[in-house]
Protein backbone atom coordinates (compact mmCIF):
# COMPACT_ATOMS: atom_id res chain seq x y z
CA UNK A 1 0.00 0.00 0.00
CA UNK A 2 2.84 2.41 0.72
CA UNK A 3 4.28 1.65 -2.73
CA UNK A 4 1.05 2.85 -4.33
CA UNK A 5 1.09 6.04 -2.26
CA UNK A 6 4.74 6.69 -3.11
CA UNK A 7 4.19 6.19 -6.82
CA UNK A 8 1.12 8.43 -6.83
CA UNK A 9 3.02 11.22 -5.08
CA UNK A 10 5.87 10.85 -7.58
CA UNK A 11 3.39 11.15 -10.45
CA UNK A 12 2.00 14.39 -9.05
CA UNK A 13 5.45 15.96 -9.19
CA UNK A 14 5.82 16.41 -5.44
CA UNK A 15 9.40 16.39 -4.29
CA UNK A 16 10.49 16.04 -0.71
CA UNK A 17 13.01 18.70 0.28
CA UNK A 18 15.49 17.99 3.04
CA UNK A 19 14.18 19.29 6.37
CA UNK A 20 16.72 22.10 6.97
CA UNK A 21 16.39 23.41 3.42
CA UNK A 22 12.60 23.28 3.59
CA UNK A 23 12.62 25.11 6.93
CA UNK A 24 14.94 27.76 5.52
CA UNK A 25 12.71 28.22 2.48
CA UNK A 26 9.62 28.57 4.69
CA UNK A 27 11.44 31.08 6.89
CA UNK A 28 12.48 33.17 3.88
CA UNK A 29 8.93 33.11 2.53
CA UNK A 30 7.47 34.19 5.86
CA UNK A 31 10.07 36.93 6.19
CA UNK A 32 9.29 38.20 2.69
CA UNK A 33 5.56 38.25 3.40
CA UNK A 34 6.08 40.21 6.61
CA UNK A 35 8.37 42.68 4.84
CA UNK A 36 5.79 43.26 2.10
CA UNK A 37 3.00 43.61 4.67
CA UNK A 38 5.05 46.15 6.63
CA UNK A 39 5.64 48.25 3.51
CA UNK A 40 1.99 47.98 2.45
CA UNK A 41 0.75 49.25 5.82
CA UNK A 42 3.35 52.03 5.88
CA UNK A 43 2.53 53.23 2.39
CA UNK A 44 -1.21 53.02 3.10
CA UNK A 45 -0.72 55.26 6.16
CA UNK A 46 1.32 57.77 4.14
CA UNK A 47 -1.29 57.76 1.37
CA UNK A 48 -4.12 58.29 3.85
CA UNK A 49 -2.36 61.15 5.63
CA UNK A 50 -1.46 62.84 2.33
CA UNK A 51 -5.06 62.55 1.13
CA UNK A 52 -6.42 63.97 4.39
CA UNK A 53 -3.88 66.80 4.24
CA UNK A 54 -4.75 67.72 0.66
CA UNK A 55 -8.50 67.64 1.37
CA UNK A 56 -8.02 69.76 4.51
CA UNK A 57 -5.96 72.28 2.52
CA UNK A 58 -8.58 72.43 -0.23
CA UNK A 59 -11.41 72.98 2.27
CA UNK A 60 -9.57 75.83 4.01
CA UNK A 61 -8.59 77.63 0.81
CA UNK A 62 -11.60 77.79 -1.52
Amino acid sequence: MSTTMASSSMRSGARALPAPRFAQTRQEGASSRMEILKWMIGLWAVNLSATVGIIAFMLRHP
